[in-house]
């Protein structure tokens, strides 16, 4: 079930994940108000983004990259085309295409061969190429880095030939895709509208690397500039931005979803692509194959919230409400981008607006920029202005006419009547949509026709309530008719230990998570003494703080647990006649155990929380759900069960199924072998996306997880970025209620539906808090954003994700699992003990011996010894099992310099802000740092004013990007800056 583009594959070394690019840079769009091309267009464009050279990277001088896209340059393609004598004429027509090409340094000695290649898959794809040759470069502008990264520039023009005007565009960007793919060179851009220049280097060169573009007939209507600032790679050539639709300034932190979503609709993505890269591809599949405009485009990749629609014309509400189903909020993240593709242009800020794009026109021309300064006040015509957050504007180019405009409001217009052209309004299926803040959608698919008020006012589709049918019986469900008990020898079983049940009981009366200042003092799971889950092997890989919102208000507002559950259409398409797709509005469904309460009682907390219980969820799927046992027989063993999993799940979903529910509910019994629920979530997601079928099977069908072993946030949190839609943590409810581990007192109706509500309404703000530390807001984007430590190769390729600490042989193995899948159920049948147990953390058993040593009852060598002991005893983490390797000669430590330039040793206390520790530790640090003579750098947000300038040495201030606490004394209080 394995393809080549599949977006989790595992390279050698590094991960994809570990190699991505990301950009924040200097960005720039300028279109000419009449239409016309002009060079002047070009020039200022240039010059503007030189003005921004304070956003671009620069290593040891040499820029980071830069580009432009341009309209093709007509007029100096026809002196081109007539000097090679041919008609000059080609070069306006319609039909005329340029393909610019950078064939890769480490094959410069096969250029020639590989331009032939290029041309002949070029002419039989039924193209006429017309011209080809080397691109004109100036190599001696180029930096030592640069010059040793510099590809083979080429140039080819054609005609369409055999191929109709009409399958132009999609016949290039196939071409483009199949020639990147197969012959490993970079596309800048292959069009009948734009051509892309880009270099590695600074703003300033870019004119001088490329001589055409100081030709006088080098006009453009619409010229989009770019300057790089790499934030995590080296810069090369084929980096450097624009691509073929768009540049922009920030970063998308959702991209691995990204990545899994566009391989759901066929869009192949490369897996060392830049983030931007993989934007602007997507982008450009949904215009060539799907039909989109670039506009409706955009807002399929950028989709709006519902507060920023417009609010009284429900069509416009609910359109966009299919269109998040059919694709989704998958490139969250800081960015503002500025995309062109044939005669539209879209600019467009992120939904929480953290990076800025301003809106203006001169005399002559419209404008988007990074920074409102770049064109000089005189010129302009009115004061730009900085674009909200989510807000999008778009440009419709008539060449030789006016631009025409189309701000928010009109966009969304825009895209409803694109949308009914291809969907009428008599929808097909069923929408089913949880919580009172669902819209009114028709029952199975039905819909009335637009009544024309007859006044001149707009028509409004009139639609009709639907809900969803209550389970009527108990005895259709696997965990109804064989009800386990959840008590302390099934959690132990499931991995459960003590100090998860005190986090739960501390959530369903207080509607808080515990959280400790200090993090997780708790082993690895690779380290532990005790039993573990997969989950435990986990960490997330990036934290973030992106800036802050513009306003916490907004910030909320932005945050979605919004699931879908069913069948997801395809662009541009509606659901069929018999498919269910379901809306949720968090990620967790009630009930799924006869111990958690009264169906009816638990219908209520779902009601009021906008979910379901997962016994209606499966009665509205009916026929189309199926159970899939997350089990395996005692002949199997866990790898071959997996694969076992995984067939059954393709071939049910191509026998029609919609809904598949991951049950443990047959491990009870321990005839069979219990199977940690992320191996099977990740392990049927992955077998569904990749799949050999028509469509992607993954699309067709939601998946619940129902397992006792969702323990914490971390847990349920992996679950859905695994590929669950939906879970049902019944024993953390039941701990929730009071049940379990040890049975109380039974809890009333109105403890119930109090207790329920708490806990799902915390996990909710929980999960909220998982996702924002990646720069995420709606957790649909969430994706793989986490790596695992100590899994041995084997298990660690069921998830795709990073691995380290692994190999073939070492770490968790398949025979390990095999062996604790044993042991559980021989528990479970009642022939081992067990119990639940704590982690072996480290501070409960320290923080005594810290107390004594602050009080003077005892030293830090005792304290040191008591320390080293039990890291030795018990680590938690991959330096407490590294050593030193001991010299064979004895060194006089009073020889050995640890000094760094002015400070004492080479040790740095990083960043945290005031907020992430409190007033005591926050000074503690800063007056060791003193006392030790090295340094202590403050997380962002400002400083004390009792302490501003008291460390000048050892104190340094950092300063984010929203530049909180940021002042002249604050600058000056310190000698160290880190800017973030």
């Amino acid at each position: 079930m394995q393809q080549d583009n599949d977006p989790d594959m595992q390279a050698d070394e590094l991960h994809p994940i570990d190699t991505q690019e990301r950009d924040a840079c200097a960005l720039i769009c300028a279109v000419r108000k009449g239409g016309q091309a002009t060079h002047g267009n070009v020039k200022r464009t240039i010059e503007g983004l030189a003005r921004m050279g304070h956003r671009t990277g620069y290593i040891n001088g040499e820029g980071d990259g830069v580009g432009i896209l341009t309209d093709i340059p007509r007029q100096l393609w026809s002196k081109r085309l007539a000097h090679a004598g041919l008609r000059s004429s080609l070069a306006t027509d319609r039909n005329f295409w340029v393909a610019h090409v950078m064939i890769p340094a480490a094959d410069r000695n096969r250029a020639n061969h590989l331009v032939d290649q290029i041309c002949r898959e070029i002419t039989d794809a039924g193209l006429h190429v017309l011209l080809d040759e080397p691109g004109q470069v100036n190599r001696l502008v180029l930096g030592p880095n640069a010059e040793k990264n510099e590809p083979v520039f080429w140039q080819i023009a054609g005609m369409n030939g055999q191929v109709p005007s009409n399958k132009l565009d999609a016949t290039l960007f196939d071409l483009q895709v199949r020639l990147e793919r197969a012959l490993g060179v970079h596309l800048p851009s292959f069009s009948a509208h734009s051509v892309v220049y880009k270099v590695q280097g600074t703003v300033e060169i870019l004119r001088r690397y490329y001589p055409e573009l100081r030709d006088p007939d080098y006009a453009s209507t619409v010229t989009l500039g770019h300057a790089r600032y790499s934030t995590n790679t080296n810069p090369i050539f084929e980096r450097a931005q624009p691509f073929g639709v768009l540049g922009h300034n920030g970063e998308f932190n959702t991209i691995s979803r990204f990545r899994m979503e566009a391989a759901m609709l066929g869009i192949h993505l490369a897996p060392n692509n830049s983030d931007s890269q993989d934007v602007d591809r997507v982008i450009q599949a949904l215009c060539m194959r799907y039909g989109l405009d670039l506009i409706e485009a955009m807002e399929y990749v950028f989709p709006p919230f519902e507060h920023d629609l417009a609010q009284n014309n429900p069509d416009i509400q609910q359109m966009y409400r299919e269109i998040r189903q059919t694709f989704g909020p998958f490139a969250q993240g800081p960015a503002g981008v500025a995309a062109r593709l044939g005669n539209l242009c879209v600019f467009s800020v992120d939904a929480l607006g953290l990076r800025p794009l301003w809106f203006g026109e001169t005399e002559k021309e419209y404008f988007a920029t990074s920074e409102r300064g770049v064109y000089f006040l005189d010129a302009m015509s009115s004061s730009p202005k900085p674009m909200a957050p989510g807000e999008k504007i778009a440009l419709k180019i008539n060449p030789g006419h006016s631009i025409e405009m189309l701000e928010y409001p009109a966009i969304q217009k825009h895209v409803l009547t694109r949308y009914r052209e291809r969907i009428p309004a008599i929808n097909k299926g069923k929408r089913v949509y949880a919580g009172a803040s669902a819209p009114i959608t028709p029952p199975s698919g039905t819909m009335q026709p637009p009544m024309p008020f007859g006044d001149g006012r707009e028509a409004v589709m009139q639609y009709t309530p639907t809900a969803v049918a209550p389970a009527t019986t108990k005895t259709d469900y696997p965990w109804q008719t064989r009800q386990n008990p959840i008590n302390t020898n099934t959690m132990a079983s499931l991995g459960w230990e003590r100090y998860h049940t005190e986090l739960i009981e501390s959530m369903a009366i207080n509607k808080k998570e515990t959280i400790g200042s200090l993090g997780w003092d708790g082993p690895l799971g690779a380290l532990s003494q005790k039993r573990t889950n997969i989950a435990d092997y986990f960490k997330e890989t990036v934290a973030v703080v992106t800036n802050p919102a513009i306003d916490r208000e907004r910030e909320r507002a932005q945050f979605s647990t919004r699931m879908v559950l069913g069948v997801r259409p395809l662009v541009g398409e509606t659901l069929n006649d018999d498919d269910i797709l379901m809306e949720l509005e968090t990620p967790l469904l009630v009930g799924g155990h006869p111990a958690l309460g009264d169906i009816a009682d638990l219908r209520k907390v779902a009601q009021k929380l906008g979910t379901y219980t997962l016994e209606d969820v499966v009665t509205e799927f009916g026929e189309f759900a199926y159970y899939l046992s997350m089990t395996a027989s005692r002949e199997e063993t866990i790898e071959s069960a997996l694969e076992r999993i995984q067939q059954q799940a393709v071939d049910v979903v191509r026998d029609g199924m919609m809904l598949i529910v991951l049950d443990d509910t047959d491990a009870y019994a321990g005839d069979v072998l219990w199977i940690d629920p992320l191996l099977v979530v990740a392990a049927v997601d992955r077998a569904l996306r990749q799949a050999d079928a028509g469509m992607n099977l993954r699309r067709r069908v939601g998946i619940v997880l129902r397992s006792g072993a969702l323990r914490d946030l971390h847990d349920m949190a992996m679950a859905v970025s695994l590929g669950a839609n939906a879970i049902v943590p019944y024993a953390f409810y039941a701990v929730a209620l009071g049940i379990a581990p040890r049975a109380g007192d039974e809890p009333s109706v109105d403890e119930i539906i109090k207790r329920t509500t708490n806990t799902v309404k915390t996990i909710n703000s929980g999960l909220e808090k998982i996702t924002s530390t990646i720069g995420c807001h709606e957790l649909r984007g969430y994706g793989h954003s986490f790596s695992s430590i100590g899994l041995s190769k084997g298990v660690a390729a069921i998830f795709g994700t990073p691995n380290y600490f692994g190999s073939e042989g070492r770490g968790l193995t398949w025979s390990d699992i095999q062996e604790d899948a044993e042991e559980r159920a021989a528990e479970w049948r009642g022939e081992k003990r067990n119990k639940l147990e704590n982690p072996d953390r480290l501070y409960p058993k320290m923080w005594k011996k810290v107390e004594d040593v602050a009080q003077g009852l005892s030293n830090l060598d005792e304290y040191n010894e008591a320390m080293l002991a039990l890291e030795q005893k018990n680590p938690v983490a991959i330096r407490h099992i590294l050593g030193f390797k001991t010299s064979s000669k004895p060194i006089d430590p009073s020889l050995v310099d640890l000094s760094v330039g002015e400070h004492a040793m080479p040790i740095l206390i990083g960043a945290m802000s005031f907020g992430s520790q409190g007033e005591l530790s926050y000074k503690a640090y800063a007056e060791a740092a003193y006392r030790l003579n090295t340094i202590c750098v403050n997380g962002e947000g400002g400083e004390l004013s009792d302490i501003m300038g008291k460390y000048p040495r050892n104190r340094g201030q950092q300063i984010a990007s929203a530049r909180f606490g940021v002042n002249i004394e604050f600058l000056n209080s310190c000698n160290l800056l880190e800017i973030k």
